[in-house]
């Protein structure tokens, strides 16, 4: 994906989930996947973004930690969640389920 590509999401949707990731994330990859396989809801988006492959991104984005899904309202980062511990799914499924 590239920065022009990514602004293009950013102007239909209110909420925007991007996870950031690289290849040795595969667990913690597969687990986001599955959490938002079952999702439908036209406010929200989900984004991947392979960090070894989006260096412009990243650095717009100030992506200096991951996996991480930072979390995107309006244009303005609102909450960003790393991927690191064990109950970060339960904290993106409540995050998910407020906003």
């Amino acid at each position: 994906m590239r920065v022009k590509e990514l602004d293009i999401y950013f102007k239909p949707y209110k909420i925007i989930f991007i996870y950031f990731f690289d290849s040795f994330c595969l667990n913690t990859t597969n687990l986001v996947d599955n959490f938002f396989k079952d999702k439908y809801d036209l406010n929200k988006q989900y984004l991947k973004i392979q960090v070894s492959k989006s260096k412009k991104i990243i650095e717009k984005l100030d992506v200096t930690t991951y996996p991480v899904i930072k979390i995107y309202k309006n244009n303005t980062e609102i909450n960003e969640l790393f991927c690191t511990n064990n109950i970060f799914i339960d904290n993106l499924d409540k995050f998910y389920n407020n906003i």
